[in-house]
């Protein structure tokens, strides 16, 4: 803000408007905007994916920033009980979601193991146990994973292929190849309620 307020106003704006509409296509629920969102998902898989792809679309996305200044989010997904109660939500379900949150990296994604043992398997993703994490007004310590998510400035394919197939089979059809860095919708929806909340 300091070095150029309107630039970074407008940034902030276009990020909070992606994260919205990716909650939103994953069948998310904001409940509150205090700094980006708190949202209740009904499936794991969603909110992951939903996670995975609000970080990669910002990642990508030219915010027009001033040199060498970034606008990086982090995550934090808990699965939990709330309460909901008009447009908030209370509970240890979302204070869990909040100190993972700040256990995230920049731009990364930080979830409980109750998140991780549904999603383990189900998405092509890569998981860092980090552990049991003592977190701030929290009696229990809680198991905590942090997920790897590809953010290049640049979109690179990168194919391996024997000189053959590559010149008559590849090089033909490579003209048609369509990027696809997100992760696609699946119908995999287990009871409960999961807890995203970035900032």
């Amino acid at each position: 803000m300091e070095v150029d307020e309107e630039r970074t106003h407008a940034a902030f704006c276009t990020c909070h408007a992606v994260i919205a509409e990716l909650i939103s296509r994953h069948r998310g629920r904001i409940f509150q905007r205090r700094v980006i969102a708190l949202a209740e998902f009904a499936s794991p898989v969603e909110v992951m994916k939903a996670a995975v792809n609000i970080q990669t679309d910002l990642a990508e996305r030219s915010l027009e920033l001033p040199a060498n200044y970034h606008m990086k989010f982090r995550i934090g997904l808990n699965l939990g009980d709330v309460i909901a109660d008009g447009g908030n939500l209370y509970g240890d379900g979302v204070n869990i979601a909040a100190r993972l949150e700040a256990l995230a990296e920049p731009g990364g994604i930080c979830l409980s193991n109750s998140v991780y043992e549904h999603v383990d398997r189900r998405l092509p993703l890569q998981y860092m146990d980090i552990g049991p994490q003592r977190l701030k007004n929290i009696a229990r310590p809680v198991h905590a994973y942090r997920v790897a998510v590809q953010q290049t400035s640049e979109n690179v394919l990168s194919i391996s292929a024997i000189h053959t197939f590559a010149t008559n089979w590849l090089a033909p059809r490579l003209g048609s190849v369509q990027p696809r860095s997100r992760i696609e919708t699946g119908s995999y929806e287990p009871r409960g309620r999961f807890l995203a909340r970035a900032v």
